[in-house]
């Protein structure tokens, strides 16, 4: 669904010109509603975002989790599990030892059989997600996040995604179709930065800046290059808090030989902590603010039971 917005309520800072109505070939827009309804599928699958039902912080001192057969504990780098064969706890993928299940290759790999039994270690280095045991339907996923070891219920009954409504966004525009100049650091810049968990700092690691104008303004965000030269970038705009979520990320294709790239705001997407309270997604830079109201890409979660 689409929700059209000439200007965020509750801000009276500037904000880009509006397009003509249907502005953009039919091309690049069926392109985008192509894009966009496999953005719902992927948040849709069974063990995907929106199936976050629960979440622990991990210690060397085993604990129970609220409706999680075994004890559970971690140190700097496994997660241990101590189980009973009637605890019915299963291993995702093919490979299993004695005392270690290895990190499968496809963390959606069909689950091998035979319960877990004894002490079982999982190997989680820092910024890994595994998905490595399933108890009935639900998945167990063990994650590391600035060094903390974390596990995560995936459930595909959770209300947040029986629930999910879908994602309201802006119309397509050509007016958020922005070409913008890549700069690269000499080195990679790290930076402290807020996350969506209020117990949990990390660090963001960015590669350079992309430079760019909207209405006028000039404005520079800080940027991550991805393993196939692409560039990711976590802001914030006028728009959060009213119509959008805290903030959105953009991803972009790698930049020509130029440096150039082209920065598609309507394909800004909302992190996973919009849809669930159990994400760790990392904040934007202090200084990636837009300075304007960036009405294009989705906005906030319908959020299930709601009347919006």
């Amino acid at each position: 669904m689409t929700l059209t917005t000439t200007h965020p309520r509750g801000h009276s800072g500037p904000v880009a010109p509006p397009a003509e109505p249907g502005a953009g070939s039919e091309e690049a827009i069926a392109s985008w509603r192509a894009w966009r309804a496999t953005r719902s599928a992927e948040l849709r699958r069974p063990h995907g975002w929106l199936s976050l039902a629960g979440f622990a912080w991990l210690t060397p001192d085993a604990i129970d989790v609220p409706g999680l057969p075994g004890r559970w504990s971690a140190d700097d780098e496994t997660v241990t599990l101590a189980a009973r064969t009637s605890d019915a706890l299963y291993p995702v993928g093919e490979s299993r030892r004695t005392d270690t299940v290895d990190v499968p290759a496809d963390p959606f790999a069909v689950p091998s059989s035979g319960s877990l039994a004894g002490t079982v270690r999982f190997p989680v280095p820092d910024g890994a997600s595994v998905l490595a045991v399933r108890h009935g339907d639900r998945q167990v996923e063990l994650l590391r996040r600035a060094g903390r070891p974390a596990l995560r219920i995936r459930d595909p009954h959770a209300a947040t995604r029986t629930g999910f409504r879908g994602i309201p966004t802006f119309d397509w525009t050509d007016t958020w179709l922005l070409t913008a100049r890549f700069v690269p650091t000499p080195e990679p810049v790290a930076e402290v930065v807020l996350t969506a968990r209020p117990d949990l700092l990390t660090t963001a690691v960015t590669h350079g800046r992309v430079d760019f104008s909207v209405a006028g303004t000039p404005v520079s965000l800080a940027a991550t290059v991805g393993g196939d030269g692409g560039l990711t970038v976590a802001f914030r705009d006028l728009t959060n808090g009213v119509l959008t979520a805290p903030w959105r990320v953009l991803s972009t294709a790698a930049p020509d030989e130029r440096h150039q790239v082209l920065l598609d705001f309507n394909r800004a997407v909302n992190p996973p902590f919009a849809f669930t309270a159990h994400g760790t997604c990392p904040a934007p830079v202090a200084a990636n603010r837009v300075p304007v109201a960036v009405t294009a890409g989705e906005q906030a979660p319908l959020v299930p039971g709601s009347a919006r």
